[in-house]
């Protein structure tokens, strides 16, 4: 008995997994998006167990910003005070995962702002602006 999936299954491709329990190529999109390794774990498991929903999400008609989970070669990761950042390159913001949630990013200004605990805004994985989400934390 031939299985169609086996050869794919066994090269290790993800697509032919997801395709197989009726997963749209789309979300395939978010899936490779949610593979990058630099990218915290709590972002990882949020984005893999929402996946259809951050989909949905990014089809949204709304203003976005590029962030690490969007736009991974904009940023730089390092670590800042014991913690996991990424850095986005040009402008020298300071990207902290929310680790509680897994759902956004904390936006600091700067290296500084960001040691004081004065954030600037919250932006969403896949970019759109948190309401409200201002201050020191």
């Amino acid at each position: 008995m031939a299985f169609p999936l086996a050869a794919p299954l066994f090269a290790g491709s993800l697509e032919a997994l997801l395709v197989a329990f009726g997963i749209t190529t789309a979300v395939v999109g978010v899936a490779a998006l949610a593979a990058n390794s630099n990218l915290p774990a709590k972002v990882r498991q949020y984005a893999t167990t929402h996946a259809q929903t951050l989909e949905r999400d990014m089809k949204k008609n709304e203003e976005r910003e590029p962030t690490p989970f969007t736009a991974p070669e904009l940023f730089e990761y390092t670590n800042i005070k014991g913690k996991k950042v990424a850095l986005k390159k040009k402008v020298g913001e300071v990207w902290e995962a929310d680790l509680l949630h897994g759902n956004h990013y904390e936006v600091y200004t700067s290296r500084k702002q960001f040691e004081k605990g004065v954030r600037n805004r919250a932006v969403t994985l896949d970019g759109r602006r948190m309401p409200g989400a201002s201050g020191r934390i």
